[in-house]
């Protein structure tokens, strides 16, 4: 018999628009999903974090985040962001940060 275990997850994004960002509500989105219970994932989409070392505040209330800029649709402008990126990083993110 074969057991089949299906994980549903949530997705959920907050984006920078229009300066509508800060920390505290980065915060509290955070502590809001985490007390549902349910498995979900909080993606930041730039923000206060990206001008502090090791991206702040991200990783204590994030799964994702953003780490550059806007990048377009030739080589050049990818690099571009890619470059200012400390490394060493782990390999795993490098992809990441590439096709997301």
């Amino acid at each position: 018999m074969t057991l089949l275990v299906l994980l549903l997850m949530a997705d959920v994004k907050i984006d920078y628009c229009g300066g509508h960002d800060s920390p505290t509500g980065h915060h509290a989105m955070s502590a809001a999903m985490n007390a549902t219970g349910r498995h979900m994932v909080l993606a930041l989409c730039r923000g206060p974090y990206q001008q502090d070392e090791k991206w702040g505040y991200a990783p204590e209330v994030a799964q994702v985040w953003r780490a550059t800029g806007d990048h377009h649709d030739e080589f050049s402008s990818t690099m571009k962001q890619v470059r200012p990126i400390p490394f060493p990083i782990k390999p795993s993110t490098f992809f990441l940060l590439l096709v997301s």
